[in-house]
């Protein structure tokens, strides 16, 4: 089956904004440069699959960045900009779309803050509707926990809350969330371990009080859950993504599970490989089953295929994108042949669905 992939590059070292691929048998084929865009670091589609929204990592706009709409083509895949509004903060670096496409909410990372936008039916996105600032901040790693820095946030699949991770402030902001005027509201915060520098999260695709967030400083798992009707998130499990052999530097990046649930996947930008975990079905507890090399260096960003069966990683400093056929019974992961492509500074993957 032949699908549909975008992959958008930072525009600082030669990559030009939103990419068109096909994807079929495991490998990738570029179609077109889709649209030029200064460094939509992630992107998000509207569920009418007419529009692309992108945060555009940068601080152009008075200090802040951008957030942009744009209007895809069903017969080339081409993406044609409808319009592009201030982020309310700088470096935004995550955007998400709640379940009635009404609305994107965005996260600023230096700007410490998440902001929602409309989804206009006219296609584009209209100006800020609710900004919140966080605040506080660690200190463990000076150079990252100076203040705060938001750097994502995820409705849960109620689509009633959503969950802001800060990496400066070490901590998970738990709104309440309203799609019909985006508003969102504070209702209560969960502290991590103080250094871990929460990232990325993912909720469990069989549990809905399940998720697991990724630690970019100690390169921990965070099994948490979700106590909805109470408003809190409660840890349940610590792991460990790197080898215990490893002495390296390493950033964990990205955080994914299986469709199946079986799975799941987190990059380490330093020891440049994906940690692979198995899910217990009945605890959600995760066992450690090993890493993947993923051909190349930084891995930020990889995103599994709808059909579970492969996974591409995008290595930014290396400029590469490989592909990874997935064991379903083991979790394991081997390099499809001559799946290697060239692509400069590839950070955020997402397939056409």
């Amino acid at each position: 089956m032949k699908q549909q992939v975008y992959i958008s590059s930072y525009t600082d070292d030669g990559g030009e904004g939103i990419y068109y691929y096909t994807f079929e048998d495991g490998k990738l084929e570029l179609q077109s440069l889709a649209a030029t865009a200064v460094n939509p670091s992630f992107m998000v589609f509207h569920p009418n699959r007419k529009t692309v929204y992108t945060v555009d990592e940068h601080r152009d706009f008075e200090g802040s960045g951008g957030v942009s709409a744009f209007e895809r083509s069903d017969e080339d895949g081409s993406l044609q900009l409808k319009n592009t509004v201030t982020s309310k903060g700088a470096d935004p670096c995550y955007i998400t779309i709640d379940n009635t496409g009404s609305h994107v909410i965005v996260a600023n990372y230096t700007g410490g803050s998440v902001a929602t936008f409309p989804a206009q039916t006219d296609g584009t996105v209209g100006e800020v509707t609710s900004f919140i600032k966080h605040t506080g901040e660690t200190k463990v790693n000076p150079a990252r926990q100076e203040g705060p820095h938001a750097h994502s946030i995820n409705l849960s699949p109620s689509g009633k809350y959503a969950i802001a991770l800060d990496l400066g402030a070490d901590k998970a902001v738990i709104y309440k969330y309203n799609n019909e005027d985006g508003a969102l509201t504070v209702a209560n915060e969960f502290k991590f371990k103080a250094g871990d520098g929460p990232r990325h999260l993912a909720f469990a695709p069989f549990n809905d009080s399940w998720l697991y967030a990724v630690a970019e400083l100690t390169n921990d798992i965070v099994f948490l859950e979700f106590d909805e009707a109470n408003e809190t998130l409660h840890e349940i499990q610590r792991v460990a993504a790197l080898p215990e052999d490893f002495k390296g530097d390493n950033l964990a990046a990205e955080i994914s599970i299986l469709p199946s649930g079986k799975f799941l996947y987190s990059s380490m930008r330093g020891h440049d490989s994906l940690a692979i975990f198995a899910i217990n079905e009945s605890t959600g507890k995760l066992t450690k089953v090993g890493h993947q090399s993923t051909g190349g260096a930084h891995p930020r960003h990889f995103a599994i295929d709808p059909t579970g069966e492969y996974i591409i990683v995008a290595n930014k400093d290396s400029h590469n994108l490989v592909v990874f056929k997935i064991d379903q019974d083991t979790g394991l992961l081997t390099e499809v042949p001559d799946s290697r492509v060239e692509h400069r500074q590839p950070v955020c993957i997402k397939f056409w669905t």
